[in-house]
């Protein structure tokens, strides 16, 4: 039977009911698909579309022209769900610090207030992976951990509680598995960096620059606002804000995309979207 379920720059976290797709996928689940040009999908074939925590990733230039192949690919009367960091919430929780660190400083206050900035901050300026994040969620003894927790659940990574950490001898499983196209995608990529960041003169400069592209770093922030006038202009109707366990998309609590089994938030920073073809 044909998916008609479709799950964009899916990472690690995708469902065997969707179509799920990544520009260099390092599962075999996932179909590898160039996100930066049309799709090969046809038009209004999909039932839905999804993507979380992609939007924020795309050229501000070229982020209409992404939400308007989500809705060339959508059939009429299909959903579009769009989940990304929350711009609102961060702003707000930026001014609280702020103000109460003004009014009378507390550590704790401070730590949520200098964790804040790098949520506004730090995955737009950095310059290598993790960025200042990384050094901030390795703290053995953090101040203000129940915080951050509720804010992200990337501290798993650099806490020892990561489960999804792998050797290198399951490394090279998983490449030996991946299909062809990405294997070359891959192998070019490190023949590539290993040229421009080794051999070249201005090799740090290149190096900067090869990690810009990659697509780690935010290239624009979105609240409730910004993104219900970006759907609105490529043609969507009845824009919704809801919640990550709440959707107009059929059985989808079932599919554990935005919320593990017991209905706990894989990102809870985030804005969850959804509107109409």
């Amino acid at each position: 039977m044909e998916k008609t379920l479709l799950n964009v720059g899916c990472g690690k976290k995708f469902h065997d009911s969707w179509l799920n797709v990544d520009i260099a996928p390092t599962e075999p689940e996932v179909t590898p698909m160039d996100l930066t040009r049309k799709w090969k999908i046809e038009d209004n074939s999909m039932d839905c579309v999804y993507h979380s925590h992609v939007l924020e990733h795309v050229p501000k230039e070229a982020v209409k022209g992404f939400i308007s192949e989500c809705y060339r690919v959508l059939k009429p009367g299909g959903v579009i769900r769009v989940v990304a960091p929350d711009l609102e919430v961060i702003a707000r929780n930026y001014i609280k610090f702020l103000e109460s660190n003004l009014e009378k400083e507390d550590e704790e206050a401070k730590a949520n207030y200098h964790w804040t900035l790098l949520e506004m901050y730090d995955q737009t300026t950095r310059n290598k992976s993790g960025g200042d994040m990384h050094g901030y969620l390795s703290q053995e003894n953090m101040i203000n951990r129940d915080f951050v927790v509720s804010r992200t659940s990337e501290i798993n990574k650099f806490t020892g509680d990561d489960k999804s950490a792998k050797t290198l001898g399951e490394k090279i499983s998983k490449f030996r598995k991946m299909r062809f196209s990405v294997k070359v995608y891959y192998i070019k990529s490190a023949i590539r960096d290993f040229i421009f960041t080794k051999l070249l003169p201005g090799k740090k400069y290149y190096k900067i620059g090869l990690f810009r592209m990659r697509g780690e770093t935010h290239q624009w922030m979105y609240d409730r606002y910004s993104i219900s006038e970006l759907l609105k202009e490529c043609g969507f109707t009845q824009i919704l804000k809801t919640t990550a366990n709440d959707s107009r998309i059929k059985d989808w609590g079932s599919y554990h995309l935005d919320s593990n089994k017991d209905g706990k938030i894989y990102k809870p920073d985030s804005i969850f979207m959804e509107a109409i073809k």
